[in-house]
């Protein structure tokens, strides 16, 4: 499966409880594809060179969020849907990361497991499971 990276900008003003939640619905639907979840970078809010319009309403900052994963065309599919239907999305663009500077730094050795949830996988030092009913 090729490894994604998702970069959104979300609406500067929304709870953490609610990026968490949103993100582990992402990680379920990696999951349930058959891929891995890999990594999420919550790099705070910051000023948007071009601010953004979303319902009428204008951002001139916005919280920078990414993260990167591995699906099949179906996961990637399902995850653009999640993203279009978030009321909490201002923009985002997944793209494929340069392949032979990134596989070094995501290599897995034919002995290695990869574990489904890592200490990678945290928003804001809150801890990231999937299998949460929250």
């Amino acid at each position: 499966m090729p490894l994604y990276r998702a970069f959104c900008l979300m609406k500067p003003a929304t709870p953490r409880g609610d990026l968490a939640t949103m993100f582990r619905g992402l990680a379920r639907l990696v999951y349930r594809e058959r891929g891995n979840f890999r990594t999420i970078e919550n790099m705070g809010v910051r000023p948007l060179g071009t601010p953004v319009t979303r319902d009428s309403v204008r951002f001139e900052d916005a919280r920078f969020v990414t993260c990167s994963f591995d699906a099949n065309p179906t996961g990637r599919a399902e995850i653009e849907r999640l993203l279009n239907m978030s009321s909490d999305v201002l923009s985002w663009e997944i793209s494929r990361p340069d392949a032979e500077k990134d596989l070094a730094r995501f290599k897995v050795h034919r002995r290695e497991k990869l574990k489904p949830f890592t200490a990678a996988m945290k928003l804001e030092e809150e801890p990231f499971d999937p299998e949460d009913p929250r």
